[in-house]
């Protein structure tokens, strides 16, 4: 049970990470202004959940999913902290 609900919250972090805050914004209320999706904040955000998911992967095994996860941080641009985290990551599962 504990993997199952593991598996769902990596997914609920993938799929965070793919829904544009414009669009999470629109759907919540027509009053709220959306902002650059691609700004700075927004590219940090999306590469922490992109980073929580796949560490919730490789707690599951999930070998390739977790790779693209962390391949996904690192072809961001503008997250030179968190593609750090990644590398150390990639390194540290790698066994280097």
């Amino acid at each position: 049970e504990a993997l199952g609900r593991r598996a769902q919250a990596a997914l609920e972090f993938e799929v965070a990470a793919a829904v544009s805050p414009a669009v999470d914004r629109a759907f919540l209320t027509s009053q709220v202004p959306a902002s650059d999706s691609d700004g700075p904040e927004e590219v940090a955000t999306r590469c922490r959940l992109w980073l929580r998911a796949a560490k919730l992967r490789h707690d599951l095994k999930d070998l390739e999913r977790r790779d693209s996860l962390v391949q996904r941080v690192l072809d961001e641009d503008g997250a030179a902290d968190l593609q750090d985290e990644a590398r150390d990551l990639q390194q540290k599962w790698r066994g280097k």
